[in-house]
């Protein structure tokens, strides 16, 4: 009986994870995760988590390819705060199960930050990565219809890059939308310029593609191409961080993502950084010399400023009604908003 339920099956791919040769040993039923030769795991079903900005058209999307029936955004005001695969029925292409997930969009005004939102999306990647659940692909979805990709959309396709990692990345697909039916000479014009643009060159070896106004058999071929790369489990970098200290809290802000989504931090921890530097310099040579205390001094006055300037903004951000961005968040869930 057991050999009925179990089985065991050796597969060389042509390709896997840039590899040539690339063997792989799966011991699976229907339920069982898949076991990869280098010891990650990866549930049966593929799981894809869409991302963007708000109104690029990600519920849309997996309701067209799904058949679910999630609320739609009117363009002002957005339905999906969290991420979530409740109500998504799971989609087959070439034999491969699909789960899709929606995710929220940054650039929501009914969110007070975008840091909320990455909080948000950080709380299920953490509890999907201590799960050994690992995303198959990953689809950023971009409207064509926006003019040029300002500082606001730099930002979000940064936090995106650094969320991801370069090894989630191989098997994401950048998708470009709201496409007219032909394309406008204009929308040709600027997706040209978007395969240019510095800040999507670096996050190749991203695909780009393309879709319509979100028809089922576009969206099939777009998940045709993300299982054609033959995903493997791939962590992003997000959760690796956020799981890197085990049971101490990591703070959300000052990982990598967290850094490009506000990217005054940066500064903040590179001249605390050098202060260290400045400081671990005076206990080895054990002395005071005058440059030493006058570049102590120098960055210590740099770290003062760059946080009175930060509370000047947090008493801004509260005067108008919003929350500074000071988020921390546990491995261990519940989480501690500080």
């Amino acid at each position: 009986m057991l050999m009925s339920v179990w089985r065991q099956f050796r597969v060389t791919l042509a390709r896997f994870g840039g590899r040539e040769g690339y063997e792989l040993n799966i011991f699976s039923n229907a339920h069982a995760p898949l076991l990869f030769a280098d010891g990650l795991t990866m549930s049966p079903t593929i799981i894809i988590p869409v991302f963007g900005a708000m109104g690029s058209g990600k519920t849309s999307f997996i309701n067209a390819v799904s058949g679910s029936c999630l609320p739609v955004g009117n363009g002002y005001e957005a339905c999906t705060l969290d991420m979530k695969h409740d109500g998504i029925p799971l989609v087959t292409v070439n034999g491969v199960s699909i789960q899709l997930v929606d995710t929220p969009g940054f650039n929501n005004p009914a969110v007070k930050t975008d840091l909320e939102i990455l909080e948000r999306i950080s709380k299920y990647l953490t509890r999907r990565f201590q799960q050994n659940e690992y995303f198959g692909g990953v689809i950023y979805m971009h409207s064509i219809s926006e003019m040029k990709i300002g500082n606001a959309s730099k930002t979000v396709l940064k936090t995106f890059q650094y969320m991801c990692g370069s090894r989630s990345l191989r098997n994401a697909v950048f998708l470009t939308t709201m496409w007219s039916s032909p394309p406008t000479s204009r929308e040709l014009q600027r997706e040209e310029e978007l395969r240019r643009h510095p800040i999507v060159c670096a996050i190749s070896p991203i695909t780009i593609m393309r879709i319509g106004r979100r028809t089922c058999s576009e969206g099939i071929d777009i998940l045709r191409a993300l299982v054609s790369k033959t995903p493997r489990p791939c962590p992003f970098d997000l959760q690796i961080e956020l799981s890197a200290s085990g049971e101490e809290e990591v703070s959300l802000q000052y990982t990598a993502a967290g850094l490009a989504m506000v990217p005054e931090l940066a500064d903040v921890a590179e001249a605390q950084h050098k202060l260290n530097t400045l400081r671990g310099e005076q206990d080895d040579q054990k002395t005071n010399t005058a440059e030493i205390e006058r570049r102590r001094k120098e960055y210590e006055s740099m770290v003062w400023n760059i946080r009175e300037a930060r509370r000047l903004q947090d008493f801004e951000t509260i005067r108008r009604g919003g929350r500074p961005p000071g988020v921390y968040v546990s491995v261990t869930f519940p989480c501690t908003i500080v």
